[in-house]
């Protein structure tokens, strides 16, 4: 508690705002847009592996959160004020730090498919960043970052390594995973009580969106199959189409949850398909995109 209570003493209204906007690089909104952003205009397969990898910690992050239900520090302290932007990114309990875990896992799952020096140094410099700005907006103790980390290294590893032995072992490579991956999602859901209950707990429409995502991923390479890459002009169009058809999609998913829950896996399902098959079809058949 001295640690958070020694970094509010330097809060001001500016530095508040500032870290603001870095504490937002680990938010939901910003792998939501950075995901699909290198899956159409990069590279299929990076985007693929760094999407999951994004939503295996998501799902870790919310299940540990409601298990631990650990206090964060405002709760404990009264002393502690963050500022109302960081109280608007503190839902959960505070173990693990979800902004820590989020950014652990994405920039790390992407350093591993980029590798490029100056990326490791940028993904380092950024982790430690939006960690810092979590302690220091007194929503997280130190440790609970450090958990955050630690679940984020663990989740990049893992994926790297289940998606890289898919690709060097496995009978069909990726999309082979990819098919059992959707597979699972829709054989949890029908087996599973807790996924297809009347709550609409965060989790299980991750866990939606990578089955969705999945087999996405599988219909592309083998339906459409065309390549990421293209011209400047085409992929600022392609974003365009891409993120007003998702956010209506999304729009429309949460508004028909909202009446039967029960649904909400298979929808968010369906929302998954959007950004890996329905949209590079269309992307295709607008012409584009060319094959691959």
């Amino acid at each position: 508690m001295e640690i958070v209570l020694w970094l509010r003493s330097f809060s001001t209204a500016a530095l508040d705002g500032v870290l603001g906007y870095i504490t937002e690089l680990g938010s939901t909104m910003f792998y939501l847009a950075a995901v699909p952003i290198i899956y159409w205009c990069i590279d299929r397969t990076s985007g693929y592996i760094v999407g999951l990898t994004v939503l295996s910690g998501g799902i870790c992050t919310d299940l540990a959160k409601a298990a631990i239900s650990a206090p964060r520090p405002f709760e404990l302290d009264l002393n502690v004020k963050p500022s109302p932007h960081f109280l608007e990114t503190a839902t959960g309990s505070g173990m693990p730090s979800g902004h820590a875990f989020n950014s652990m896992a994405f920039w790390m799952a992407s350093s591993l498919r980029c590798r490029r020096a100056w990326f490791y140094f940028l993904s380092a410099a950024l982790v430690l960043l939006i960690g810092f700005t979590r302690v220091y907006s007194g929503v997280h103790f130190p440790l609970q970052v450090l958990w955050g980390w630690a679940g984020g290294i663990t989740a990049a590893v893992l994926v790297a390594a289940v998606t890289g032995f898919a690709q060097r072992r496995m009978k069909g490579g990726l999309e082979s995973l990819a098919l059992a991956i959707a597979g699972s999602v829709l054989l949890l859901y029908a087996f599973v009580p807790a996924l297809s209950s009347t709550t609409m707990e965060d989790y299980v429409g991750l866990i939606g969106i990578a089955g969705g995502m999945s087999l996405g991923y599988y219909l592309h390479m083998k339906l459409v199959g065309s390549s990421a890459r293209g011209p400047f002009l085409s992929q600022l169009i392609k974003l365009m189409i891409g993120f007003v058809g998702f956010l209506g999609l999304r729009y429309l998913v949460d508004l028909v949850a909202e009446t039967d829950p029960a649904f909400y896996l298979p929808l968010y399902f369906i929302l998954g398909l959007w950004p890996t098959f329905i949209s590079t079809a269309l992307f295709k058949a607008l012409k584009l995109e060319k094959r691959g």
